[in-house]
């Protein structure tokens, strides 16, 4: 679910050129021309892939992420984690979660919107714990330059490498 009041045009940017999108029934598009970018939402998801991307990797491994981030092993691993991003978040009002997962291990700031990507849409579904849910890469950020106040990247960071870097640092508020 999209939590209310949101406007997803005032916060996204087309994955593909940054531009500015526009709000459609059940569908971002991009007001770029010659761009033709256009995000379903659906299941109050926003799929921010290319039109003929399908299932990813990720979606096949849901219920492997789901049984082994769900036992007491998962309080050791992250307990120490979240209570050391406590203190970093402290007054972030527009944060993204890259590879979000299907639950937040961190308490969210007061007052702020999380924004959630993730390559699987699975776990997006079962995401209660985040504002907005992206489905979509971390190589191809559908956020503008400069617009957010925090990156956590708790269940990605090994994934990212060169560009995807790059990216995500571009996002950050100077």
């Amino acid at each position: 679910m999209i939590a209310a009041g949101v406007a997803l045009e005032k916060i996204l940017a087309c994955p593909r050129c940054h531009g500015r999108l526009e709000r459609r029934p059940e569908a971002l598009a991009c007001g770029t021309p010659g761009c033709g970018f256009r995000g379903v939402i659906a299941d109050g998801i926003v799929n921010a892939l290319p039109a003929a991307a399908g299932p990813s990797f990720f979606d096949a491994t849901y219920p492997v992420m789901m049984h082994s981030s769900s036992g007491p092993s998962r309080l050791v691993f992250y307990s120490q984690q979240a209570a050391a991003l406590r203190e970093r978040l402290a007054g972030a009002r527009l944060v993204l979660d890259v590879g979000c997962g299907p639950r937040l291990e961190y308490e969210r700031p007061p007052a702020s919107l999380v924004i959630g990507l993730d390559l699987s849409y699975e776990s997006l579904r079962h995401n209660t714990d985040v504002d907005v849910r992206l489905y979509g890469s971390a190589t191809s950020l559908p956020l503008p330059a400069g617009s957010m106040d925090a990156i956590v990247c708790f269940y990605s960071l090994h994934h990212l490498v060169g560009q995807t870097v790059h990216e995500n640092e571009a996002l950050l508020r100077a």
